[in-house]
């Protein structure tokens, strides 16, 4: 898939066999994070293939990585954020 245009896109790979994908930029206030993973049918028919993807304003990602941070330094179960 390609990046649209005047986008910047940032991918992860993640252990579990999925890719977390961010797309922004500096004049547009919202960040796109997508979570994609494709199973190949011939690999395995149960595996699910799957893209969602979100759009988060400034203070929700801020957020999101604040608690994605806290919890991977401390361990802690993470707190509902509403």
């Amino acid at each position: 898939m390609a990046t649209p245009k005047g986008l910047r896109q940032v991918t992860i790979q993640l252990d579990c066999g999925a890719k977390l994908v961010l797309y922004g930029s500096r004049g547009d206030p919202l960040l796109i994070l997508q979570l994609r993973r494709l199973t190949p049918t011939e690999e395995s028919m149960l595996d699910p293939s799957y893209k969602v993807a979100v759009a988060l304003s400034p203070a929700e990602a801020l957020a999101v990585g604040s608690e994605l941070t806290r919890y991977a330094a401390t361990g802690m179960p993470p707190v509902h954020i509403s």
